[in-house]
Protein backbone atom coordinates (compact mmCIF):
# COMPACT_ATOMS: atom_id res chain seq x y z
CA UNK A 1 0.00 0.00 0.00
CA UNK A 2 1.68 3.65 -0.94
CA UNK A 3 1.13 6.91 0.27
CA UNK A 4 -1.41 9.05 -0.45
CA UNK A 5 -3.20 12.63 -0.11
CA UNK A 6 -6.72 12.89 -0.54
CA UNK A 7 -8.21 16.05 0.53
CA UNK A 8 -11.75 14.98 -0.43
CA UNK A 9 -11.72 12.99 2.84
CA UNK A 10 -14.14 15.25 4.89
CA UNK A 11 -13.03 14.11 8.58
CA UNK A 12 -10.97 11.13 9.89
CA UNK A 13 -11.11 9.73 13.36
CA UNK A 14 -7.48 9.40 14.91
CA UNK A 15 -7.58 8.68 18.43
CA UNK A 16 -10.66 7.86 21.40
CA UNK A 17 -11.23 11.55 21.97
CA UNK A 18 -13.08 11.91 18.47
CA UNK A 19 -11.05 14.33 16.87
CA UNK A 20 -12.71 15.60 13.84
CA UNK A 21 -10.90 17.23 11.83
CA UNK A 22 -12.13 18.97 8.13
CA UNK A 23 -9.79 18.65 4.89
CA UNK A 24 -7.23 16.23 7.13
CA UNK A 25 -4.53 15.03 4.91
CA UNK A 26 -5.18 11.09 4.95
CA UNK A 27 -2.35 8.48 4.95
CA UNK A 28 -2.78 4.81 3.60
CA UNK A 29 0.17 3.59 5.50
CA UNK A 30 -0.77 0.58 7.54
CA UNK A 31 -0.60 -2.72 5.83
CA UNK A 32 -4.32 -4.67 6.11
CA UNK A 33 -4.11 -7.73 9.11
CA UNK A 34 -2.85 -10.38 6.53
CA UNK A 35 0.41 -8.36 6.65
CA UNK A 36 0.00 -8.19 2.83
CA UNK A 37 0.94 -4.47 1.36
CA UNK A 38 -1.37 -4.02 -1.01
CA UNK A 39 -0.58 -1.44 -4.16
CA UNK A 40 -3.10 1.75 -5.06
CA UNK A 41 -4.47 1.30 -8.53
CA UNK A 42 -4.27 4.25 -10.63
CA UNK A 43 -8.03 6.41 -11.27
CA UNK A 44 -9.41 4.00 -8.05
CA UNK A 45 -11.14 6.01 -5.29
CA UNK A 46 -9.09 7.24 -2.69
CA UNK A 47 -10.28 6.23 0.62
CA UNK A 48 -8.53 6.29 4.43
CA UNK A 49 -8.19 2.71 5.42
CA UNK A 50 -9.17 1.32 8.81
CA UNK A 51 -6.80 0.98 10.79
CA UNK A 52 -5.92 -1.74 13.59
CA UNK A 53 -4.88 0.38 16.29
CA UNK A 54 -5.25 0.86 20.22
CA UNK A 55 -7.81 3.22 20.98
CA UNK A 56 -6.30 5.24 23.03
CA UNK A 57 -3.15 6.05 21.39
CA UNK A 58 -2.75 9.34 19.71
CA UNK A 59 -0.83 11.13 16.91
CA UNK A 60 1.41 13.90 17.01
CA UNK A 61 -0.10 17.42 17.87
CA UNK A 62 0.39 20.83 16.40
CA UNK A 63 1.20 22.55 18.95
CA UNK A 64 -0.50 26.13 20.21
CA UNK A 65 -0.04 27.33 16.91
CA UNK A 66 -2.85 25.19 15.58
CA UNK A 67 -5.61 24.78 18.32
CA UNK A 68 -3.87 21.61 19.90
CA UNK A 69 -5.07 19.48 17.31
CA UNK A 70 -4.18 15.94 16.88
CA UNK A 71 -3.17 15.78 13.42
CA UNK A 72 -2.57 12.92 10.15
CA UNK A 73 0.82 13.61 9.26
CA UNK A 74 2.03 14.02 5.58
CA UNK A 75 5.08 12.26 4.44
CA UNK A 76 7.78 13.60 2.25
CA UNK A 77 7.77 12.44 -1.42
CA UNK A 78 9.05 9.42 -2.81
CA UNK A 79 8.07 6.59 -5.78
CA UNK A 80 4.44 6.56 -5.24
CA UNK A 81 4.04 4.85 -8.12
CA UNK A 82 6.26 1.55 -7.44
CA UNK A 83 3.64 -1.50 -6.86
CA UNK A 84 3.75 -2.80 -3.48
CA UNK A 85 5.34 0.60 -2.21
CA UNK A 86 4.59 1.44 1.70
CA UNK A 87 5.88 3.52 3.96
CA UNK A 88 8.21 1.40 5.51
CA UNK A 89 9.74 2.35 1.46
CA UNK A 90 10.35 5.76 2.22
CA UNK A 91 14.09 6.65 2.40
CA UNK A 92 13.98 8.00 5.68
CA UNK A 93 12.96 4.88 6.53
CA UNK A 94 14.87 2.95 4.63
CA UNK A 95 12.63 -0.59 3.61
CA UNK A 96 13.94 -2.80 6.59
CA UNK A 97 14.36 -2.47 10.27
CA UNK A 98 17.09 -4.28 12.46
CA UNK A 99 15.22 -5.58 15.88
CA UNK A 100 17.28 -6.03 18.64
CA UNK A 101 15.68 -8.21 21.55
CA UNK A 102 17.21 -9.12 24.68
CA UNK A 103 16.37 -12.33 26.95
CA UNK A 104 17.27 -13.07 30.33
CA UNK A 105 15.98 -15.40 33.62
CA UNK A 106 14.36 -18.74 34.68
CA UNK A 107 11.68 -20.59 33.30
CA UNK A 108 9.56 -18.72 35.47
CA UNK A 109 9.91 -16.07 32.69
CA UNK A 110 9.41 -18.18 29.49
CA UNK A 111 5.84 -17.00 29.16
CA UNK A 112 7.17 -13.26 29.17
CA UNK A 113 9.76 -14.57 26.65
CA UNK A 114 6.83 -15.62 24.08
CA UNK A 115 4.67 -12.74 24.26
CA UNK A 116 7.69 -10.36 23.72
CA UNK A 117 9.19 -12.72 20.75
CA UNK A 118 5.61 -13.94 19.01
CA UNK A 119 4.22 -10.08 19.40
CA UNK A 120 7.50 -8.39 16.83
CA UNK A 121 7.08 -11.73 14.87
CA UNK A 122 3.29 -11.22 14.45
CA UNK A 123 3.20 -7.36 13.64
CA UNK A 124 6.03 -7.13 11.32
CA UNK A 125 5.97 -8.24 8.12
CA UNK A 126 9.06 -10.63 7.72
CA UNK A 127 10.85 -8.80 4.48
CA UNK A 128 11.00 -5.45 6.58
CA UNK A 129 12.81 -7.17 9.41
CA UNK A 130 16.30 -8.24 10.59
CA UNK A 131 15.56 -9.98 13.86
CA UNK A 132 18.59 -10.63 16.20
CA UNK A 133 18.31 -11.98 19.60
CA UNK A 134 20.41 -12.18 22.70
CA UNK A 135 20.45 -14.29 25.52
CA UNK A 136 22.17 -14.27 28.83
CA UNK A 137 21.74 -16.44 31.45
CA UNK A 138 18.31 -17.78 29.98
CA UNK A 139 16.39 -20.97 30.77
CA UNK A 140 16.57 -24.03 28.42
CA UNK A 141 12.45 -23.51 27.25
CA UNK A 142 13.08 -20.33 26.34
CA UNK A 143 16.62 -21.23 24.56
CA UNK A 144 14.48 -24.24 22.43
CA UNK A 145 12.15 -21.28 21.42
CA UNK A 146 14.91 -18.93 19.97
CA UNK A 147 16.63 -22.14 18.56
CA UNK A 148 13.03 -22.82 16.74
CA UNK A 149 13.00 -19.22 15.44
CA UNK A 150 16.40 -19.51 14.28
CA UNK A 151 16.09 -22.93 12.41
CA UNK A 152 12.49 -21.60 10.46
CA UNK A 153 15.41 -18.32 9.64
CA UNK A 154 13.28 -15.81 11.28
CA UNK A 155 15.72 -14.97 13.34
CA UNK A 156 19.03 -13.87 12.05
CA UNK A 157 21.32 -14.69 14.92
CA UNK A 158 21.16 -15.71 18.10
CA UNK A 159 24.17 -14.37 20.54
CA UNK A 160 23.80 -16.53 23.25
CA UNK A 161 25.58 -16.25 26.87
CA UNK A 162 25.11 -18.93 29.31
CA UNK A 163 26.31 -16.62 32.26
CA UNK A 164 24.84 -12.86 32.60
CA UNK A 165 26.99 -10.96 30.42
CA UNK A 166 24.68 -7.64 31.58
CA UNK A 167 22.54 -6.17 29.07
CA UNK A 168 24.52 -3.05 27.49
CA UNK A 169 28.53 -5.23 26.69
CA UNK A 170 25.81 -7.17 25.11
CA UNK A 171 24.05 -4.73 22.88
CA UNK A 172 27.61 -4.00 22.12
CA UNK A 173 28.37 -6.72 20.56
CA UNK A 174 25.30 -7.02 18.76
CA UNK A 175 25.45 -3.43 17.68
CA UNK A 176 29.47 -3.69 16.22
CA UNK A 177 29.10 -7.68 14.97
CA UNK A 178 32.64 -7.80 12.27
CA UNK A 179 30.80 -10.63 11.03
CA UNK A 180 27.25 -9.68 10.82
CA UNK A 181 27.33 -6.30 10.30
CA UNK A 182 24.16 -3.95 10.63
CA UNK A 183 23.14 -3.04 7.21
CA UNK A 184 19.65 -1.33 7.93
CA UNK A 185 19.08 2.57 9.00
CA UNK A 186 17.36 2.05 11.82
CA UNK A 187 17.37 0.24 14.85
CA UNK A 188 15.06 -1.32 17.50
CA UNK A 189 15.84 -2.08 20.57
CA UNK A 190 13.57 -4.46 23.33
CA UNK A 191 14.24 -5.94 26.25
CA UNK A 192 12.29 -8.77 27.19
CA UNK A 193 9.31 -7.19 29.10
CA UNK A 194 8.25 -5.13 26.35
CA UNK A 195 5.40 -6.53 24.41
CA UNK A 196 4.25 -5.24 20.83
CA UNK A 197 0.89 -6.13 21.78
CA UNK A 198 -1.31 -2.64 22.31
CA UNK A 199 -1.16 -1.13 19.00
CA UNK A 200 -1.16 -3.85 16.18
CA UNK A 201 0.69 -0.66 13.36
CA UNK A 202 2.97 0.03 15.57
CA UNK A 203 5.68 -0.13 12.90
CA UNK A 204 3.61 1.91 11.24
CA UNK A 205 2.96 4.62 13.34
CA UNK A 206 6.54 4.78 14.08
CA UNK A 207 7.97 5.24 10.44
CA UNK A 208 4.98 7.89 9.99
CA UNK A 209 6.88 9.81 13.39
CA UNK A 210 10.25 9.13 11.47
CA UNK A 211 9.04 10.28 8.16
CA UNK A 212 8.07 13.57 9.68
CA UNK A 213 10.72 14.06 12.59
CA UNK A 214 13.98 12.74 11.02
CA UNK A 215 14.92 15.19 8.92
CA UNK A 216 12.93 18.21 9.35
CA UNK A 217 13.93 17.82 13.07
CA UNK A 218 17.34 16.03 12.72
CA UNK A 219 15.68 13.00 14.72
CA UNK A 220 17.68 10.05 15.41
CA UNK A 221 16.19 8.53 18.10
CA UNK A 222 12.63 7.85 18.77
CA UNK A 223 11.11 6.76 22.52
CA UNK A 224 10.08 7.43 25.70
CA UNK A 225 11.34 10.66 27.08
CA UNK A 226 12.12 11.28 30.68
CA UNK A 227 14.73 13.17 32.22
CA UNK A 228 17.67 12.16 34.48
CA UNK A 229 19.14 14.91 37.30
CA UNK A 230 23.00 14.22 37.65
CA UNK A 231 23.76 13.77 41.07
CA UNK A 232 27.36 14.82 42.02
CA UNK A 233 30.43 13.75 40.24
CA UNK A 234 28.65 12.26 37.61
CA UNK A 235 29.11 15.26 35.38
CA UNK A 236 33.15 14.52 35.64
CA UNK A 237 32.15 10.97 34.97
CA UNK A 238 30.11 12.39 31.31
CA UNK A 239 32.88 14.86 30.61
CA UNK A 240 35.60 12.89 30.68
CA UNK A 241 34.14 10.38 28.02
CA UNK A 242 35.94 10.39 24.75
CA UNK A 243 32.51 11.16 23.11
CA UNK A 244 31.95 14.27 25.02
CA UNK A 245 31.87 17.11 22.57
CA UNK A 246 31.23 19.71 25.36
CA UNK A 247 28.13 20.67 24.32
CA UNK A 248 26.60 22.59 27.04
CA UNK A 249 24.68 20.74 29.38
CA UNK A 250 20.75 21.21 29.84
CA UNK A 251 17.84 22.32 32.09
CA UNK A 252 15.06 20.25 32.64
CA UNK A 253 13.22 21.30 29.78
CA UNK A 254 16.09 20.18 27.39
CA UNK A 255 17.53 24.05 26.96
CA UNK A 256 21.21 24.39 27.37
CA UNK A 257 21.58 25.94 30.86
CA UNK A 258 24.46 27.21 32.47
CA UNK A 259 24.17 25.35 35.68
CA UNK A 260 22.48 22.64 33.62
CA UNK A 261 22.92 19.12 35.30
CA UNK A 262 19.95 17.28 33.04
CA UNK A 263 19.93 14.53 30.53
CA UNK A 264 17.26 13.83 28.17
CA UNK A 265 16.87 10.50 27.52
CA UNK A 266 14.49 7.59 26.62
CA UNK A 267 13.70 4.84 28.81
CA UNK A 268 15.47 1.69 28.40
CA UNK A 269 12.94 -0.92 27.53
CA UNK A 270 12.16 0.08 23.76
CA UNK A 271 13.17 2.65 21.58
CA UNK A 272 14.53 2.93 18.12
CA UNK A 273 17.92 4.67 16.78
CA UNK A 274 19.94 4.95 13.42
CA UNK A 275 22.70 3.03 12.80
CA UNK A 276 24.58 6.31 11.96
CA UNK A 277 23.90 7.71 15.28
CA UNK A 278 24.91 4.30 16.85
CA UNK A 279 28.29 4.58 14.97
CA UNK A 280 29.14 8.23 15.23
CA UNK A 281 28.33 8.44 19.09
CA UNK A 282 30.00 4.87 19.99
CA UNK A 283 26.91 3.75 21.65
CA UNK A 284 26.40 2.24 24.10
CA UNK A 285 29.47 3.50 26.25
CA UNK A 286 31.90 0.61 26.63
CA UNK A 287 32.27 1.10 30.49
CA UNK A 288 28.52 0.51 31.27
CA UNK A 289 26.91 -2.93 32.51
CA UNK A 290 23.75 -3.44 33.32
CA UNK A 291 22.10 -0.13 34.99
CA UNK A 292 22.53 3.44 33.77
CA UNK A 293 22.94 3.02 29.81
CA UNK A 294 19.86 4.28 28.66
CA UNK A 295 20.50 7.79 30.44
CA UNK A 296 23.94 7.66 29.22
CA UNK A 297 22.96 7.22 25.70
CA UNK A 298 20.46 10.00 25.69
CA UNK A 299 23.74 12.33 26.52
CA UNK A 300 25.42 10.75 23.88
CA UNK A 301 22.81 10.88 21.54
CA UNK A 302 22.92 14.95 22.39
CA UNK A 303 26.53 15.39 22.59
CA UNK A 304 26.98 13.94 18.81
CA UNK A 305 24.38 16.71 17.48
CA UNK A 306 20.98 14.66 17.43
CA UNK A 307 17.73 15.07 18.44
CA UNK A 308 15.25 12.93 21.09
CA UNK A 309 11.55 12.24 19.62
CA UNK A 310 8.73 11.42 21.97
CA UNK A 311 7.45 8.13 20.82
CA UNK A 312 5.23 5.60 23.26
CA UNK A 313 4.19 8.37 25.40
CA UNK A 314 2.38 6.55 28.25
CA UNK A 315 3.08 3.21 26.57
CA UNK A 316 0.03 3.41 24.50
CA UNK A 317 1.71 2.03 21.57
CA UNK A 318 4.19 -0.45 23.39
CA UNK A 319 3.79 -2.21 26.21
CA UNK A 320 7.34 -1.52 27.99
CA UNK A 321 8.46 -2.71 31.42
CA UNK A 322 5.09 -5.23 31.36
CA UNK A 323 6.31 -6.51 34.77
CA UNK A 324 8.19 -5.72 38.07
CA UNK A 325 12.05 -4.37 37.70
CA UNK A 326 14.09 -7.72 38.05
CA UNK A 327 17.65 -9.08 37.49
CA UNK A 328 21.11 -7.37 38.47
CA UNK A 329 21.26 -4.00 39.96
CA UNK A 330 24.48 -2.11 39.70
CA UNK A 331 25.56 1.20 40.11
CA UNK A 332 25.14 3.81 38.03
CA UNK A 333 28.24 5.50 36.02
CA UNK A 334 29.78 8.53 37.77
CA UNK A 335 28.10 7.32 41.13
CA UNK A 336 30.00 5.73 43.96
CA UNK A 337 31.21 2.21 43.61
CA UNK A 338 30.75 2.18 39.96
CA UNK A 339 33.09 -0.19 38.09
CA UNK A 340 33.93 -0.18 34.35
CA UNK A 341 33.12 -3.30 32.45
CA UNK A 342 36.07 -3.48 30.38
Amino acid sequence: MADYTDTRCPSIRLDSVHTVLPDVVALATCAPPDGIPRPIVPGAPLTAPVIARNPSARMEGRGPGHQNRVVATQPGQYAQNKPGATIFDHPDVGGRFTICVLFWGPEQYYDLHRRCLESIVRTVPGPRMDLRVASNELNQKSLAMIRDHVDRGIITKHYRHDNNAMKYPVMREMFYDPICPINTKWVIWFDDDSIADRTPDWLNLLSQSIVQHHRQGNCHMFGTKFVWNLKDNQRAWYESRPWFRKRPWRAQGGKPAPNGNSIIFATGGWWAITHEAIMRCDIPDRDIGHNGGDVCIGEQLYQGGYELKMFNGRKTIINTSSIKRRGLSMPHPGTANFVAQR
